[in-house]
């Protein structure tokens, strides 16, 4: 009967035993995911400034500015965020909005998402979508299958779709699926014209405005 005992004894401090070392594993691993998810840097109310040859390029600014080096994360991750490019007269020919950002600092890659919203002086467009990504290596600009992008020319011309990719290398827009829009022929263009400049004009100094901010 006491070997019985002591045999129970035994195997009981055994499972014991290791439940214990697994628990105890778990732990460390938690504390371990908890300090990946620490940022090392962290910034507020954070305004970047690019000047190149004396002459402003961009501006970026951020609510909040997170920054991870650790054995998981290289990267920097962004909240609210607004950006501004310049031409030579350093006038905002582009400008953008998104609620996120993440910059891998291995890649140089760049996800962007919510509320994405970009305009572009240049192209006349803009483009509003939910996910971008920006794929250093190849030059590339991406969606993905689930998030639609639509882009809206001044002249009224709407095209919308999923799968989106730009080879900024070729110049070239493809999408995969789902593509809708339609397109503004030239006759039409002219009868607008007048308006959407002086759309573009409003937009113009709105931007200057935000940016003096």
């Amino acid at each position: 009967m006491k070997i019985k005992i002591n045999k129970f004894i035994i195997t009981t401090f055994f499972i014991i035993s290791i439940l214990s070392c697994f628990s105890e594993y778990q732990s460390e691993e938690e504390l371990e995911k908890q300090y990946n998810s620490i940022p090392n840097i962290s910034f507020k109310n954070l305004t970047q400034v690019n000047v190149k040859y004396g002459r402003k390029q961009y501006v970026a600014k951020a609510e909040k500015a997170n920054i991870f080096n650790n054995n998981q994360n290289n990267k920097m991750i962004l909240d609210n965020i607004s950006f501004y490019q310049f031409d030579k007269k350093e006038k905002a020919v582009t400008s953008g909005k998104a609620d996120k950002a993440s910059l891998d600092f291995k890649t140089s890659n760049v996800t962007i998402e919510g509320n994405i919203d970009i305009y572009s002086k240049k192209e006349e467009a803009k483009i509003t979508t939910n996910y971008l990504v920006w794929e250093d290596k190849n030059k590339i600009i991406k969606g993905n299958l689930k998030e639609e992008i639509k882009i809206t020319k001044d002249n009224g011309t709407e095209i919308a779709g999923k799968g989106f990719k730009v080879d900024t290398k070729k110049n070239i827009i493809t999408f995969q699926k789902e593509v809708s829009g339609f397109f503004v022929k030239e006759e039409e263009e002219d009868k607008k014209k007048e308006n959407k400049d002086k759309e573009a004009k409003n937009s113009e100094e709105k931007i200057q405005e935000e940016v003096k901010e």
